[in-house]
């Protein structure tokens, strides 16, 4: 059975990183662990996570010391894989252990596969209605300009076979980061499917996304050449 990773990074995400944690770890299969970049969190995310890794055996923590937004917070994360694949999902529970299942059930069809809204099973009844149009009309536009097959490059958990990911450095730290992969990979001759989907809203809290400086970094991103 292959070896598997669910990466996750947090910022300041105190209330939520708990019952992540306690979710995902109790459907754990033996060769399966978590990986938690802390991403210079201001709240108490740091000493939560610290004092669960004592207890949780296959849970690994990282901490950043200085916020450097999600796309290092990947970066770091890839740098550290020793499974065979890696899941990366949110860590506020918009996203529960049904879309990794779904994720690993598919892994064998490309070097990344991506859970979408596009997909005919996907299900986000649940979600902000806000974000699901938001994140359709931008996925469909993004995908057409840097000519990938999936429709959900800006975000969405995924799987990555791992020796396509551990070298890869992100230059652009925040959301944006999530079509930089897709796009390198892309130019690296990855092949890439897609799987169900199934989101929720964040436990608490709110999205730490900011759309303008996303929309704009995105746009630096695919004009790079």
């Amino acid at each position: 059975m292959d070896s598997l990773t669910i990466l996750a990074p947090a910022f300041n995400e105190e209330k939520n990183i708990i019952p992540f944690v306690e979710h995902f770890y109790q459907k754990l299969h033996d060769n399966w662990n978590i990986l938690i970049i802390d991403d210079g969190s201001s709240d108490g995310t740091r000493e939560v996570l610290n004092d669960m890794e004592k207890n949780y055996p296959k849970l690994k923590v990282i901490s950043h010391e200085l916020n450097k937004g999600i796309g290092k917070a990947f970066e770091t994360g890839f740098m550290n894989i020793k499974t065979d694949y890696v899941v990366t999902i949110d860590a506020d529970l918009s996203h529960n252990f049904l879309v990794v299942e779904e994720l690993y059930r598919n892994r064998k069809k490309a070097d990344v596969v991506i859970a979408s809204m596009n997909h005919e099973r996907s299900e986000f009844s649940n979600a902000s209605k806000i974000r699901v149009l938001i994140a359709r009309v931008g996925n469909f536009i993004i995908s057409k300009l840097i000519g990938v097959k999936v429709h959900e490059v800006a975000g969405g958990p995924r799987i990555y076979k791992s020796n396509k990911i551990t070298n890869l450095n992100i230059n652009n730290p925040g959301f944006e980061s999530q079509v930089e992969i897709i796009k390198k990979l892309s130019n690296s001759e990855c092949t890439f499917d897609q799987c169900a989907l199934y989101l929720d809203k964040r436990l608490y809290g709110k999205s730490k996304m900011n759309y303008f400086k996303t929309i704009i970094g995105v746009l630096k991103v695919i004009s790079t050449k």
